[in-house]
């Protein structure tokens, strides 16, 4: 029987990777993401429009166990349902994008806020916070950006 070595969990890349996989596979459309000490306090719009949303905080415990079965599930045709056409290939890759992204420019701090026809990125400290407003086209340059970097090409 022979083991698999995975690399070992990078908090942003790996953990946003594996947060954008966690909702996508929970089918519900992302209100927010904030990266926190702990982990990543994920907010959800509720299935029934009567109740509140939904925040979770998925532990850095949680994002390395996502993280070692999502690597161990890549690859067998199980593209998440498309519930958000802002992020027209899911979650995932965005969150993946973006992950990379940070530990890049070495962010320290991440929050996400989905807003109407917009997603809102903050990054860096209360004295150095920077704020990017994303629209549906800078998020598509940001997947094909993203795509070709991996080797697979725009997307469509």
């Amino acid at each position: 029987m022979s083991t698999i070595a995975f690399p070992p969990y990078r908090p942003l890349p790996d953990g946003l990777r594996a947060a954008g996989n966690f909702i996508d596979r929970n089918g519900r459309r992302l209100v927010s993401l904030l990266v926190v000490p702990e982990g990543f306090i994920v907010t959800l719009l509720p299935n029934d429009i009567k109740r509140s949303d939904d925040a979770v905080l998925l532990t850095h415990n949680d994002m390395r166990t996502l993280t070692a079965v999502c690597r161990a599930q890549r690859g067998r045709g199980n593209a998440p349902r498309i519930i958000d056409p802002f992020f027209p290939s899911g979650y995932e890759d965005f969150l993946r994008a973006l992950g990379d992204a940070a530990a890049r420019q070495q962010w320290p701090a991440v929050r996400l806020i989905r807003i109407g026809e917009e997603a809102i990125v903050r990054h860096g400290t209360q004295i150095g916070r920077q704020e990017l407003i994303l629209r549906a086209q800078d998020v598509e340059v940001i997947l094909n950006r993203a795509f070709q970097q991996r080797g697979h090409g725009p997307m469509s």
